[in-house]
């Protein structure tokens, strides 16, 4: 209790007026290092495990002690809602102490700011975009806003870590240090870390002190985790392709075209109750095996068998085929054909009946289908006659309904469901949920932890459902294509964590080039002219940066000058050029993640969202779960003015899905090498699951990952992850000549297909093998000169060598290929 005594006398109240018993671990070590040392401080654990008061008590008190001359703390946070959710839990603590606390971000009214602007006191929270305006637009104001700067808050830093806009916070607290003097301490907070020195050393980057991260023993943790496998309609499934089978397959059994000579059938995909499963036609057997078993399994110490159980499922009448269940007398029935087969999805219906009455989220991959199970969901309370409680949060949407969705989610009273993407995977306390459900597999374990740990939280344990869907393969269906892939990283996901606590580490840029072209700008026009040396040194300088020759940073700024970015004085400063002066004038310009050309959507004097283009007047689109008609659009100020209407419909934005380490590969492929029975999943992934280790163990696609699917045909299966199975692409087509190799197709980094006019599967590894053993993998030469890749903002304005040059250093890795195609080479042996 040493510590309790410690803490300013609000800070006790506080504590006292919550009825803990006890202050957690995690607290008591945040304490030690934040009170009897100057180091800076990483905080890792489990979410809901007290981290922001761990990091906020001892901060508070120390202000307490000694008020700051300007702000005191600032907090750096990825996301609106974070900040919001915690100005708000920050205003609670400090309702009592005197210690003002601001935040300040895009949404934030303008005279808020201006109060906080006027005597900048206590605490400053603010998105890494505003920061970078502040910087720019308010240089001069810097030493009187932080000048007594004490500490920074950096938040969810796993999601910063290895991306620009991480890179921008550290570059941004360079340059506030070396504006105000000095450098403050540093509070770096995250549930997930896959290497944490590579954190701490990050987190620490140019600050000149030590970094601590105390080792926090975390208590048992229970898992409720549940996966489930539907087959949806294939509008071909019924097709002949027109061409007799020279052999008769034997009974229940299919032959699939496209497969290795192996003299061996395939099952068919089906249901483990017998019978194809079609969308429509689960048998009641499988919902009754589905919702039959309700347990908690204890996440077992590293290296143990798991017994993790799934959650308990659907709960409600089994659907039929020949009408929805649960529907009320005088429900609606299903107005047209489509609305009919959208009901009868399997998948969706499953769905439905899992967060029927509880308070959960729903996670997807994408805006687009979060859009389309939000719609779905809301279509099938309409026609059972049941409330919509079906909320929706993204990115797209207004300010409006996204705080709508988190205060309701907040509320004890309501029991919602919320379609989410990324922006509630975050640290924001939305109360006790009662399940999340997954649509397809999370792309990282940090993902999938994240999302898990959104339940659970006020002593119940967390609780995980997921879902994957999936079209019925036809007779002429090759190989790689009945692999159920999602269902696979799903598996790989969870037992990497349960075995080895495995978390991708973080992926640190060595040349990022969009964002050097950024903060030059940004710092040329916060600081006025500067000689190309003193920009150098000033830019340079900064850690991001600090593996950027001094020459590839000389074709960058004669670029800028060509180009007008820059310009150059009589006296040879450099100050903002024409161009420049267009490009910082946008509010645009201060985030460095890809931004589109918006349209905002009203209906009525609501603001909805955005999207990326417009449709005429009189087409319909979906956004925020719903469907519009537009009405009229306002061209000059990017407008659309439209109504809503009864529907569902598909929506697409332009995005970047991720990249998925190799260890979730390799362990994908002992999922399908081994027999071990997971208990998290249900009767029909289970017997999904048994399907792809038949084919798989039939096909020698284990034994022999490159295999021949017939004719010039050939599929390999690198289980390499993205960078790796990128560079193995690239390798393989620099040097395809020899073997006639062409049409190179791919499907995320599962597999890839091509055509092989000469030699056969042994020639082919051996002349990789070859290749590499006597020239090694040269990675600059994979890419080709007419390559331009651009993948961050502000790419397009750098020099297209340099894009290559950085495309080779961050985006390819050739150890991990080098391994593989020895590896593959043994196969032979």
């Amino acid at each position: 209790m040493e510590v309790f005594y410690r803490f300013a006398p609000f800070i006790q109240d506080y504590i006292y007026r919550q009825g803990w018993e006890r202050l957690r671990g995690v607290q008591l070590q945040a304490a030690r290092v934040l009170f009897e040392t100057d180091d800076n401080l990483l905080l890792t654990s489990s979410t809901a495990s007290g981290k922001t008061e761990a990091a906020f008590f001892p901060i508070l008190s120390l202000m307490s002690e000694d008020p700051p001359q300007s702000f005191g703390a600032l907090y750096i946070a990825p996301l609106k809602s974070l900040i919001n959710d915690q100005f708000e839990r920050l205003s609670d603590v400090l309702d009592l102490s005197g210690i003002p606390v601001f935040h300040w971000h895009g949404d934030v009214a303008q005279s808020h700011k201006t109060k906080a602007l006027r005597e900048p006191r206590g605490i400053l929270q603010i998105t890494p975009e505003s920061l970078e305006a502040m910087l720019i637009n308010r240089s001069n104001d810097i030493p009187r806003i932080f000048g007594d700067l004490r500490f920074i808050v950096i938040d969810e830093i796993h999601i910063l870590m290895g991306s620009d806009r991480g890179s921008q916070i550290i570059c941004q607290l360079g340059r506030i240090a070396r504006l105000i003097g000095y450098h403050p301490r540093r509070v770096g907070l995250s549930a997930t870390i896959g290497d944490v020195q590579l954190a701490a050393d990050w987190l620490g980057a140019g600050s000149g002190r030590s970094t601590q991260a105390p080792v926090v023993p975390e208590s048992k943790i229970i898992w409720r985790l549940g996966m489930e496998h539907f087959y949806i309609d294939n509008p071909e499934a019924d097709q002949s392709d027109g061409e007799p089978e020279t052999e008769p397959a034997p009974d229940g059994q299919k032959e699939y075209k496209g497969m290795p000579n192996t003299g061996k059938y395939m099952p068919a995909p089906q249901n483990k109750f017998g019978g194809e499963l079609h969308a429509g036609s689960v048998p009641s057997a499988a919902w009754a095996a589905a919702k039959s078993s309700e347990g908690e399994g204890e996440l077992p110490a590293v290296g143990t068998q798991s017994n993790v159980t799934a959650p308990a499922a659907a709960s409600g009448a089994p659907p039929q085929t020949a009408s929805i269940p649960g529907n009320p007398p005088g429900a609606k029935e299903p107005s047209d054909e489509a609305s009919c087969r959208a009901m009868l999805d399997p998948g969706y219906e499953y769905i439905y009946e899992c967060v029927r009455g509880k308070k959960c989220l729903v996670f997807s991959n994408s805006r687009e289908e979060t859009e389309y199970v939000c719609a779905t969901l809301r279509e099938i309370a309409e026609l059972r006659g049941e409330p919509d409680r079906y909320l929706i949060h993204h990115g797209f949407l207004s300010a409006s309904i996204r705080e709508e969705a988190e205060a309701r989610l907040k509320s004890e009273e309501e029991s919602v469901v919320t379609c989410a993407t990324v922006t509630l995977e975050l640290g924001i306390d939305i109360g006790k949920l009662e399940r999340i459900v997954q649509l397809d597999a999370p792309f990282t374990v940090s993902n999938f932890l994240q999302r898990l740990g959104r339940s659970g939280r006020r002593g119940e344990p967390p609780e995980m459902m997921m879902v994957f869907r999936e079209e019925e393969s036809l007779p002429n269906t090759v190989l790689p294509q009945l692999i159920p892939w999602e269902l696979l990283r799903a598996i790989a996901i969870v037992q990497l964590y349960i075995e080895e606590r495995f978390i991708e580490p973080p992926g640190v840029k060595k040349m990022p080039l969009s964002l050097l072209f950024h903060q030059t700008l940004s710092t040329v026009a916060s600081s006025g002219e500067l000689t190309a040396q003193k920009l150098a040194d000033r830019v340079l300088s900064l850690p991001p940066f600090a593996r950027i020759d001094r020459e590839d940073y000389k074709k960058l700024l004669l670029s800028m000058l060509q180009h007008d970015y820059l310009d150059m004085t009589d006296e040879k400063g450099l100050i903002v050029g024409l161009k420049g002066e267009r490009l910082i004038n946008s509010y645009k310009f201060y985030a460095v993640f890809k931004d589109t050309d918006d349209w905002t959507v009203r209906c009525g004097s609501e603001e909805i969202g955005v999207i990326t283009s417009p449709p005429p007047v009189g087409d319909r689109f979906a956004l925020a779960g719903r469907v519009w008609e537009v009405e009229e659009l306002d061209i000059p100020r990017k407008l659309i003015y439209v109504k809503r209407v009864k529907g569902k419909m598909e929506i697409s934005w332009p995005g970047d899905y991720g990249e998925i380490h190799t260890r979730i590969l390799e362990r994908m492929k002992q999922v399908l090498e081994e027999d071990k029975v997971y208990p998290y999943l249900k009767p029909n992934a289970r017997s999904r699951l048994q399907q792809a280790r038949t084919v798989a163990r039939n096909t020698g696609m284990l034994e022999h990952s490159l295999v021949h699917l017939g004719g010039f045909t050939w599929c390999l299966f690198p289980w390499l992850g993205t960078r790796s199975f990128r560079t193995l692409r690239k390798f393989i087509m620099k040097n395809s000549g020899p073997l006639g190799i062409s049409n190179l197709e791919y499907d995320g980094c599962y597999y890839m297909t091509f055509r092989m006019e000469r030699g056969t599967g042994y020639d082919a590894v051996r002349l990789w093998h070859d290749l590499i053993k006597e020239q090694g993998v040269d990675k600059y030469l994979l890419v080709q000169n007419t390559e331009i890749p651009m993948f961050e903002k502000f790419d397009d304005r750098v020099p297209f060598g340099l894009l290559r040059k950085a495309y080779a250093e961050d985006r390819l890795r050739t150890d991990e290929l080098v391994e593989r195609i020895e590896q593959i080479m043994r196969e032979y042996r």
